[in-house]
């Protein structure tokens, strides 16, 4: 039983520091450009989900990329490949203001791999952007947290390492499953705000 409570206050410690470093990220504005609202159709939004705007190598240059989850997106993912090149648009805050850009779909994972779509910003609109880099090494029980859009409101939650594989991780997500929809497609952090 001393076990299991030292355990829960030392969940209780690390939640109250993640918290604290998601409020001082919420001053910051860290993640103005970099999380986005998107819908299937233009405003008011219908099917609302979250996305993530981050940079990566691609063909050896630097390319600017959204990810949103397959589902959202494709619903059916024995057609997945029929999304490619469907337009929607994304809604972000940027420096207090709410900014609309349209996005194309470029790529979306096999259904047997990973529920991912990417999406492409125009070129003119990347200026505005503040993609967020990608830590590929993530350690069991190291904080992390998420931010997104659950049933349309945005919001950011704890969250920790469960389990590990070579492809991927298992975190927890402390949102109730009917509060999750519009959750999904949204970035999961490092402390250190780099997506994992």
């Amino acid at each position: 039983r001393q076990s299991l409570e030292a355990r829960i206050a030392s969940l209780r410690e690390k939640n109250q520091s993640l918290q604290a470093q998601i409020n001082a990220l919420k001053q910051s504005g860290r993640l103005d450009g970099a999380t986005f609202r998107a819908s299937e159709k233009d405003e008011p939004f219908a099917s609302v989900f979250s996305g993530t705007v981050f940079k990566t190598k691609y063909h050896g240059k630097e390319e600017i990329f959204g990810v949103v989850a397959a589902h959202t997106i494709a619903p059916d993912v024995a057609h997945s490949s029929q999304a490619l090149h469907k337009n929607f648009f994304v809604v972000m805050h940027i420096n207090g203001q709410r900014k609309r850009f349209p996005v194309e779909i470029v790529q979306v994972s096999a259904p047997s791999m990973l529920d991912m779509a990417l999406v492409k910003f125009r070129p003119q609109d990347e200026a505005f952007l503040t993609p967020l880099t990608v830590q590929p090494n993530v350690q069991k029980g190291e904080p992390l947290y998420s931010h997104g859009f659950a049933s349309g409101s945005e919001t950011e939650v704890p969250r920790e390492v469960l389990a590990e594989s070579y492809l991927s991780f298992r975190t927890t997500i402390p949102v109730p499953r009917d509060k999750r929809p519009g959750f999904c497609g949204s970035p999961v952090l490092n402390s250190r705000h780099e997506l994992v």
